[in-house]
Formats: structure tokens, sequence, C-alpha cells
């Protein structure tokens, strides 16, 4: 309930920001509000990627941790962690390389629209490689019934991160300052989901559940 009322709050927050920052740059506000919309279509493919690997690994994990198979559970974290970078480093080529001929499938006749679709997807997925591993971290600290790790990690992404550097940075930089957010985001969630997974296997090692 939470992540999801923080992922609307995160719709509201750019989509305001891009109306007013996008009418002080180049591409006017209707084109930033419905290019911006038509990024967050495609990221939801790429999104619902990654729920389908944390939700197939999420079971495994709690099988086997209520098994008390430790290590097993580790190599499926690893795993999952592995598949889910691979795929956002897949889509980080896509909306790197391609951005223009993504937009044609929504808008092809305007240069215009087609412009700021390239600037916004190379700014706003800038990160995009490392977008996968904070959803594998938190379906594996779901899966072992760590609920406050599990949650803390979207919610830091949106409510911690996102929304006030969305803020903060589009104040000082306007329109790039919004779209630049994400990738920040991107790479500060990265580093908590490590933080948090080292923790929880340095747990594991002291209590001799796991070794190495």
């Amino acid at each position: 309930l939470l992540t999801q009322i923080l992922t609307a709050l995160v719709q509201i927050t750019l989509n305001n920001l891009l109306r007013v920052h996008g009418a002080a740059s180049v591409y006017g506000s209707d084109i930033a509000l419905s290019v911006y919309g038509m990024m967050m279509k495609v990221y939801q493919i790429a999104h619902s990627m990654f729920v389908g690997v944390s939700s197939a690994v999420q079971p495994i994990n709690g099988y086997n941790f209520g098994a008390k198979h430790f290590l097993r559970v580790r190599q499926t974290y690893r795993m999952a962690a592995a598949i889910a970078l691979m795929i956002s480093a897949v889509w980080f080529l896509v909306f790197q390389l391609l951005p223009r001929q993504i937009g044609m499938l929504f808008v092809s006749d305007s240069t215009l629209y087609l412009d700021c679709a390239q600037h916004c997807f190379r700014l706003y997925m800038a990160a995009f490689f490392l977008y996968g591993l904070h959803l594998a971290t938190a379906t594996f600290f779901q899966g072992i019934g760590r609920p406050v790790p599990s949650l803390a990690i979207p919610l830091a992404r949106q409510g911690v991160f996102l929304i006030p550097l969305a803020i903060l940075l589009s104040s000082r930089f306007g329109l790039d300052g919004a779209l630049l957010a994400a990738p920040i985001s991107d790479v500060l969630t990265f580093l908590l989901s490590l933080l948090l997974a080292g923790w929880e296997f340095a747990a594991w090692r002291r209590k001799g559940w796991i070794e190495g």
C-alpha cells in the first residue's frame, strides 16, 4: 500500500515539475508531459520483467530459508540479482541507443517531440543498468520474512531519494534536474541494496549459517 501511494506521489510530483519546467524549455509543457507519459508506459514493460524474476524466486527463498538451506538462499539471491542486472543492462542500451525509435511508436510526425524523447530517455534512464538489483533485494528480504528492509528499499527510492531530489534539482537545473533525479536515486538505491544484503549475509556468517 505504501509503495503504491509513493508511486502515485512520484507521478504527481514529476508531472507537475515537467509541466512547469517543460514550459521553460525549448520543448514546451505539452511535449514534455507527453514524453514523460510515454516513458512511463515503456518503463512499465521493463519493470514487469523484474517483477517476473522477483516473483519467481520469492517462494524459492522462502521455502529454502524455512528448511534452513541458507547457502541455497544466498545462491538464489545472487542468481536473481545477476539476471535482474542483465535485464537492466539490456534495457539501458535500448533506452540510450533507440530513444527516437521508441518515440516514433507513439508520435512520428514531430521532430521536437522526438528530440525531447531522446533527451528525456537518456537522462532519466542514465543509470537504468543498476535498476534491477533493488527489486531482487527487496523480494529476497520479503521471502525470508524480513518486512522492514524489504519495505525500506522501495520507500527509500521513491520517498527519500526520488521525490526530494526531483524538487531540489529542478529548482536549480530546471527540466534536466527533474530528469536527473531518477538516475541519482537508482545509484543510491543500488548502494542501499548492496549494504542491506551485505549486512544480512554477514549476520548469517556470524551465526554459522553460511561460510565465506
